[in-house]
């Protein structure tokens, strides 16, 4: 035991920095030190409590709170409320000689500052059971329990969201994918029953070289055969033949390439040179339909970006539509026009007008609606909404302009191949 009683304020805060390290301060209140200076009880509490190097520890419940740790403390509050139910007793009749005088937690009980244990680093779990513990500073959780509550549950919910944007991403890619891949199958369906309506235009086509080949070679023969071959007519012969060979071949292979069956690529093309692919497998259809074809083509086209069968395939479509919108047609001069030309310095547009029976209004709005058709039994209603999705799909226009009894024009417009992709 320490005893720093009878000691002037400064010899006692001075003694109270020398304390061993393992003792501790209890205080017990004190109001006038050995040179009669006076204080309140609590005021020297607190000036005990900070100028001691060790825990200090109190026996009443008023010094908590001015630096001490605490302890097993008198509570005057609690003393008040005891006094008040024993004085509320007499007060009924109940004499005070038959009270019994009981301990009471409200009036002796354990009670700690929360920040001096902190600070001295005293475990609460060394504290006797069923302490009180004052100036608790409150968690995150305590003191915004709600508000945390409430971020949580929007950022669950928005992880859910994002979550879900994600599969239905997902889903819309899978499905974009799968209608891509049908709508593959559907445009090589749909060339495959274009070859197959131009086979007789298409036997004709190559019928005429390979016919052109005989008929030269044996007049070749027939020169080479006199007593004075003619070597230079033969000669011409050969080359005739030469030129219908590769005239069929290329017949051959522009059908072989409208049958394949691929992933579309994307080259810079010239849609001239697609019109002029496209025109000799109608050449037979149109000279058998009495129709006068007419190609305008621009000059100087800039190229476009898009893959050669499904642009092939997007022409031949328009003019074959053209050809049998014209076959009923017997007061007019049937006429195709294929124009070409540059809007915009952007832009390339394709022109595929007939002068056949055209198109009510109705039918004019819903032409490009898939399985729509006025064929009958022989349209699938594909044609039509094949080109104008391998159109929007280069980033272009379809448009369909017709006037019942004049004839229809067909407008393709796609964007030219950027400079540095044509570079």
């Amino acid at each position: 035991m320490i005893d720093l009683t009878d000691l002037s304020l400064a010899e006692l805060r001075q003694r109270l920095t020398e304390l061993p390290g393992d003792s501790a301060v209890v205080y017990v209140g004190f109001s006038t030190d050995v040179t009669g200076e006076r204080f309140l009880p609590a005021e020297a509490s607190q000036i005990v409590a900070e100028a001691a190097n060790r825990p200090t520890f109190v026996d009443s419940e008023t010094f908590i709170g001015a630096g001490s740790v605490g302890g097993l403390v008198v509570s005057p509050g609690g003393i008040g409320k005891v006094a008040a139910r024993f004085a509320l007793r007499i007060l009924d009749g109940e004499k005070a000689s038959d009270i019994p005088i009981t301990n009471s937690e409200e009036i002796l009980r354990p009670v700690f500052d929360w920040r001096q244990l902190q600070r001295w680093g005293i475990s609460e779990n060394r504290l006797p059971v069923g302490s009180e513990i004052r100036f608790r500073s409150p968690t995150a959780w305590e003191q915004y329990r709600w508000e945390i509550i409430l971020i949580s549950a929007v950022l669950v919910l928005q992880s859910l969201l994002i979550g879900g944007l994600f599969y239905e991403h997902r889903r819309r890619r899978q499905a974009e994918v799968e209608a891509s891949r049908r709508m593959a199958e559907l445009a090589h369906m749909n060339r495959s029953a274009a070859i197959g309506e131009m086979s007789a235009s298409i036997a004709h086509e190559i019928k005429q070289p390979l016919a052109a080949i005989v008929t030269d070679a044996n007049a070749s023969l027939n020169w080479l055969a006199a007593p004075t071959p003619d070597l230079e007519r033969a000669r011409e012969a050969l080359e005739a033949i030469i030129a219908d060979g590769h005239r069929a071949g290329d017949v051959i292979q522009r059908i072989r390439q409208l049958a394949r069956k691929g992933a579309p690529r994307t080259d810079p093309l010239d849609l001239n040179d697609v019109v002029r692919d496209v025109v000799p497998l109608v050449r037979a259809e149109l000279l058998h339909q009495e129709i006068s074809l007419t190609l305008d083509l621009g000059s100087k086209l800039c190229p476009v970006l898009g893959d050669r069968i499904q642009l092939q395939q997007v022409l031949l479509n328009l003019v074959m539509n053209a050809i049998e919108a014209m076959g009923s047609v017997a007061d007019r001069h049937r006429e195709l026009l294929i124009r070409s030309e540059s809007r915009d310095d952007d832009h390339i547009s394709v022109a595929v007008q007939d002068t056949g029976i055209g198109m009510s209004e109705t039918t004019r709005s819903r032409c490009l609606e898939p399985f729509f058709t006025t064929k009958g039994e022989r349209g699938t209603g594909l044609g039509l909404p094949i080109a104008k999705n391998i159109i929007e799909g280069l980033g272009g226009t379809l448009a369909v302009d017709s006037e019942l009894g004049v004839g229809t024009q067909i407008l393709i417009d796609l964007p030219i191949t950027p400079p540095e992709v044509h570079q």
